[in-house]
């Protein structure tokens, strides 16, 4: 699963026709944060002809759908926009795609390849993390090592999630378990074997996409 990188939303824009599509991509963590969005939206494009949506949420029993074609005919907008979503894997996201009628029809075809190119260029224009299941290990060592420790780490490709510097050095480290195993010798080899490592369990983990 994907999902921005930020709250910030990505944005894209399209001329089909002399109709203007205006896409908002912004990450959400509720449904009604992602309905929130669309009224604010909707209240700031209230000129438009239409402010189709559609947003997918993680929830605890699955992933919550919904989309809504705003006066289009039915199924050319909201749906290809929420199928766009999920051919991307996307989750936590809410899409709007703003229309300014241009005075040419386009026909169901060509609707719904509008609103899907919509959100698929905004997309395009987003910062993107994976989320993933990984392993967390907290690695401690004494503070003449922690510098040393952590570029090794970073320059090796690993996924550091936090570092603290208190009266030793630590850090997070994030990585499937054969991963994990390889960053823990690394680790001893840089410190000299001044190494506490400690599992932390499975997290979900947000990892650069771009």
């Amino acid at each position: 699963m994907r999902t921005l990188a930020t709250s910030t939303p990505a944005r894209a824009e399209l001329t089909i026709k002399r109709s203007r599509f205006i896409a908002h991509l912004q990450r959400v963590p509720t449904e009604e944060d992602a309905r929130a969005v669309i009224a604010t939206i909707r209240k700031a494009e209230a000129d438009a002809r239409h402010n189709c949506t559609a947003f997918r949420i993680r929830a605890e029993h699955g992933v919550i759908s919904r989309s809504s074609d705003d006066g289009e005919p039915a199924g050319t907008a909201g749906m290809p926009m929420l199928q766009t979503l999920t051919g991307g894997d996307l989750v936590d996201v809410v899409a709007v795609v703003t229309r300014y009628f241009g005075g040419i029809k386009l026909g169901t075809g060509g609707l719904v390849r509008a609103y899907s190119d919509a959100v698929a260029e905004a997309i395009s224009a987003a910062n993107l993390v994976e989320l993933r299941s990984l392993t967390l290990t907290r690695l401690r060592t004494p503070l003449p090592h922690g510098g040393a420790l952590e570029a090794s780490l970073r320059e090796a490709g690993a996924l550091i999630v936090d570092t603290a510097w208190d009266t030793d050095m630590g850090l997070s480290v994030a990585a499937t378990p054969a991963e994990t195993q390889r960053w823990i010798g690394l680790a001893r080899e840089v410190t000299r074997g001044e190494l506490t490592a400690t599992p932390m369990g499975s997290h979900i983990v947000e990892v650069p996409v771009r």
